[in-house]
């Protein structure tokens, strides 16, 4: 098979890995209203014309602590308003190459345009608004954690475009669609390994176009509230004394004001228990690392080995201890989501960046 070649819905050596797929469905609302719920705590969607095809094709991939996917559909608008950065709680970064079709719009407030054979990059932290033409691409969604070693200041890349010509640009899209390719033949041993190998590559590749192109963001850029508070936040998220005083204090602004910001997500006390028990399920969901359930509760702000394990056990129904083993039940063929429901779907996203192993969102 070429790498051209499209990756079919009805392979049957897809299963080998978890996977979730809605395929085209012949011209009904139904393939798209599945896909605007799967995506719901990425994007509100809509169709730009709705006398075109309600058809939207997706393919997509569980590779522990990041997931693949191949899209395609007709123009759409994509809308990630600040209420739903806050109520959606996720902590992540999407990378998408797109094969066919292209998009304007904005991110973050800023003007962004992507053609054919670009890649583009949102901060699931900030807000974006864009309308597709007819497309196709390939989307990854990785943690903060895992690219922020080597990319640093991640709120620099929200809306950034490598273009098709880019040489280092190339090598990535080569890479994403040689995994597309691929994907179907992995064990998901193979799987967890490729997953970390373009997780490397994306981020190397991201932080060379960002030095290329001078992008940074510096305290003078415009922000919003909840933009610049969660970056704060994230900064001090293994003190164990962070809490809405300290955070009020520190970003210059009122308790009550605060409470206005974080009211969609239920408060800033319960976002901040989401985001540590966030990074620790990422932790405990790798198959690849082995960590200490009491280094983990330190490093996410956690007082007490016990405090952190009763916050786990409440939020996962699951000991921190057992996590692991039932990552590893997830990733065993037949258990992961199911082929088609896209309520399954969202559980996978919210489980990229909260319930790990046990797939529920704290």
């Amino acid at each position: 098979m070429a790498d051209s070649d499209p990756v079919r819905c009805d392979d049957p050596a897809i299963r080998q890995i978890p996977q979730f797929a809605i395929p085209r469905d012949g011209g009904d609302a139904n393939s798209i209203a599945a896909f605007g719920m799967a995506v719901r705590d990425v994007f509100h969607i809509a169709r730009v014309d709705p006398a075109d095809p309600a058809e939207v094709e997706t393919l997509a991939w569980h590779l522990g602590t990041a997931m693949f996917g191949r899209f395609a559909g007709p123009a759409l608008r994509f809308d990630r308003p600040a209420t739903l950065v806050a109520s959606s709680g996720l902590d992540h970064l999407l990378v998408q190459y797109y094969e066919t079709g292209g998009f304007t719009g904005d991110a973050g407030g800023e003007p962004v345009a992507v053609r054919a054979g670009d890649i583009c990059v949102f901060d699931l932290a900030d807000t974006l608004s864009t309308t597709t033409s007819a497309f196709c691409n390939l989307s990854l969604l990785l943690p903060r954690a895992s690219i922020a070693p080597i990319v640093g200041d991640i709120a620099s890349l929200h809306g950034m475009v490598v273009p098709a010509g880019s040489a280092v640009g190339g090598l990535l899209c080569d890479h994403l669609r040689s995994v597309a390719r691929r994907l179907p033949g992995l064990t998901t041993a193979e799987a967890t390994l490729a997953a970390h190998a373009t997780v490397t590559l994306t981020a190397m590749v991201l932080a060379s176009e960002r030095r290329r192109e001078g992008r940074s963001r510096t305290p003078s850029c415009p922000r919003s509230a909840l933009l610049r508070i969660n970056r704060l936040i994230d900064a001090e998220i293994g003190n164990p004394a962070l809490d809405a005083e300290r955070i009020a204090h520190v970003a210059g602004v009122s308790r009550a004001a605060l409470y206005r910001l974080f009211a969609p997500a239920g408060g800033v006390a319960r976002h901040i228990r989401r985001r540590r028990l966030s990074g620790a399920a990422l932790e405990l969901a790798d198959p690849l690392r082995r960590v200490r359930v009491g280094e983990v509760a330190q490093r996410w702000g956690f007082a007490t080995d016990r405090s952190f394990s009763r916050a786990f056990q409440q939020a996962f129904g699951i000991a921190p201890s057992d996590a692991r083993e039932r990552c590893l039940a997830f990733f065993t063929p037949g258990n992961g989501a199911s082929e088609t429901d896209p309520r399954d779907f969202a559980g996978w996203m919210r489980s990229l960046h909260a319930a790990g192993p046990a797939g529920d969102q704290p």
